[in-house]
């Protein structure tokens, strides 16, 4: 162990082994390797010396995957002094807030790992954060560990689409239900893996109905019974002749824009067609936002071929435009 020119310590790879995982997949380490290659590690790992002299890594496991494959000895570090656990998982976040490189369920994961150190509300004040994203993410993340169980001690060696609010409301289900101790974690991620291929709001409905005769066989009978029913048939929408282009003036704000290019009663038009809107909802960060899809563009944001306002800017449509008809104009 050296210091280098800028007062990092270099270490061994061989001394330093990994604290806390949170990614277990830590993507392609080829472009990542050949840029350690090139300009060396540029962001240093963050580090503290365990009892036994041994070097836990705190922040940095993908670089240290990355530098072993590119053939490193040694990588710069920076030394913190012993943290507990908590400490650790807070580090590690707001890191990974900064670069923006955990996913979804990594973070639900690490939330969870917080609050069973700190509590809802403590971590909530402590990371910043909305407490009801905390208590979300908290209730996805004990679904997505028993589901990653499972995965493990099976031997198909698929790995399951993870949706937060599908997991989150498998929690909810389970625990108004009234399980608890071992039967609500074993119900947590069979449940989730039941419902895995079926549409998110299909889901939803599904755990709705369950909590009323909480048994997996009736929960087998209901996914049975949504993967039977017809599915509703999709259109295809007629085409646009003519579009209409957007242009932005100086000075122009973007809500002016898009007010100004919708619909005008004084244009002049041919009706070519009519459609049905689609109401959708968000995935991901934005579980609660819904919109409507533009029959065109097929997108859920006001439609930049035809102009039409296809749902509100800040992405909440009225709700008597749900179930409307769109009708499809060419401008004279």
């Amino acid at each position: 162990m050296r210091k280098d020119s800028s007062n990092l310590t270099l270490i061994p790879i061989e001394r330093l082994k990994l604290r806390i995982i949170v990614r277990e997949d830590l993507g392609d380490l080829n472009k990542l390797a050949d840029s350690i290659k090139r300009d060396g590690i540029l962001n240093p790992l963050l580090v503290s010396r365990s009892a036994d002299g041994i070097y836990e890594v705190v922040c940095g496991h993908r670089r240290l995957a990355a530098a072993t494959l590119a053939g490193l000895k040694e990588v710069p570090a920076r030394l913190v002094g012993p943290l507990d656990t908590p400490e650790v998982l807070e580090l590690i976040w707001k890191e990974n807030e900064l670069r923006k490189s955990l996913t979804l369920e990594e973070k639900a994961l690490l939330l969870t790992a917080l609050v069973n150190f700190y509590g809802v509300r403590k971590v909530a004040r402590r990371l910043n954060l909305p407490k009801s994203t905390v208590e979300t993410m908290m209730r996805a993340g004990r679904v997505i560990s028993e589901v990653r169980k499972i995965v493990r001690t099976s031997d198909s060696g698929k790995k399951p689409r993870i949706r937060i609010k599908v997991a989150e409301m498998v929690e909810r289900a389970v625990s108004k239900a009234g399980y608890r101790g071992g039967e609500y974690w074993n119900l947590l991620g069979k449940i989730y893996l039941m419902l895995e291929d079926l549409p998110t709001a299909t889901a939803v409905k599904i755990l709705s109905r369950w909590v009323e005769n909480p048994t997996l066989d009736n929960l087998k009978a209901l996914v049975q019974r949504a993967k039977e029913a017809p599915s509703i048939p999709s259109f295809e929408p007629p085409s646009i002749e003519e579009r209409v282009p957007l242009e932005v003036q100086e000075g122009v704000s973007l809500e002016r824009l898009l007010i100004e290019c919708g619909y005008s009663r004084s244009m002049d038009y041919d009706v070519l067609g009519d459609v049905r809107l689609k109401l959708v909802k968000f995935r991901g960060d934005y579980p609660e936002v819904y919109g409507l899809l533009c029959p065109r563009c097929n997108r859920p944001i006001r439609c930049r071929v035809c102009g039409a306002i296809v749902n509100c800017l800040c992405g909440f449509p009225h709700l008597l435009t749900i179930g409307r008809r769109y009708r499809y104009a060419k401008v004279r």
